[in-house]
């Protein structure tokens, strides 16, 4: 999978276009008007308490899509697991969505060796009939979501964060950071 870039709103103009930022144009229309609540039973959540966006409001959130099959992802996971330790305690919280791309990914015992082994900091969902993948529109894994205080999705970044040292994690978090900076 190649990386792909997509504007949303406000940061995420800033975040992925700094000279229209600078040129003060309005922000994009936010693809959600708040971000979609997540599908998914107590049982389905695993590595942490489950997660009720709505309850967090006040909070920045890095909402990320993954699987661990794929390599992409799997070059991914280590910044979002730096970004959980680093923002811990600071008004951030992470929350990534296991949506299995093969039939071997739905198993969810492998999934929580998966998560043991890599020694993953963040609580996982597991979505293994889609419906959060499908509620949020999303397509490719990995995504990273930004949203902010207000619950509104700000930013988003499909596809490896440093694909072939691209760098794209410096902006992802300059993203968090000005979130964190707003009122």
């Amino acid at each position: 999978m190649t990386r792909k870039n997509v504007l949303l709103s406000g940061i995420g103009t800033l975040l992925f276009g700094a000279a229209r930022a600078q040129e003060k144009t309005p922000p994009e229309k936010p693809v959600f008007e708040q971000v979609p609540e997540l599908i998914g039973a107590p049982k389905d959540w695993i590595n942490g308490k489950p997660v009720k966006l709505a309850d967090l409001k006040g909070k920045v959130i890095v909402a990320c899509y993954w699987t661990f099959g794929c390599i992409n992802c799997k070059r991914t996971l280590p910044f979002w697991n730096n970004w959980a330790k680093k923002y811990a305690g600071k008004e951030v919280v992470f929350v990534t969505i296991h949506t299995p791309e093969l039939e071997s990914e739905r198993v969810v015992d492998d999934v929580k060796k998966f998560i043991e082994k890599e020694k993953l900091l963040f609580p996982v969902l597991i979505d293994n009939d889609k419906a959060n993948w499908k509620k949020w529109r999303n397509q490719w894994w990995p995504a990273t979501y930004l949203i902010d205080k207000k619950g509104q999705v700000r930013g988003r970044w499909d596809g490896e964060l440093d694909y072939k040292g691209s760098g794209e994690f410096k902006r992802v978090e300059q993203g968090i950071e000005l979130l964190r900076s707003e009122k």
